[in-house]
């Protein structure tokens, strides 16, 4: 019996311990959320009407090429590591007359617009 109770005793110091040192390690660690240290530029690139065409197994229809990147304004503090942040598959048009998702492809034609998903995620990259 009195094994039994040291055992315990030894299990419950070990979990406040170990638990005691994952709290000081989440206290330190920083918000994510707050923006960093470095100033941030955004450049696009967008092909405009020209599109990738991929093989035919993969998509059957052409693909437009826009999208954006964000880097930090100086970059003499490099090296930084290079994040890729991608906003999901899903169609690049939508009527604007019904706001329904028109059909895929690109380019957009007649009252159909483009979606400009690649901006979703700029709230991030920003930081």
């Amino acid at each position: 019996m009195k094994v039994k109770k040291f055992f315990c005793r030894v299990v419950l110091l070990l979990a406040l311990l170990s638990g005691s040192n994952v709290y000081r390690a989440s206290a330190q660690t920083p918000d994510p959320g707050i923006p960093g240290p470095h100033a941030v530029v955004k450049a696009e690139y967008n092909l405009g009407n020209t599109a990738y065409t991929p093989p035919a197994t993969i998509f059957s229809y052409p693909l437009e090429v826009i999208g954006s990147v964000h880097y930090p304004a100086d970059l003499s503090s490099g090296p930084f590591p290079v994040i890729e942040i991608l906003h999901g598959r899903h169609s690049t048009c939508y009527d604007s007359v019904t706001m329904a998702v028109a059909s895929e492809g690109w380019p957009c034609t007649g009252v159909n617009k483009s979606i400009t998903s690649y901006e979703g995620y700029d709230y991030l990259a920003a930081q």
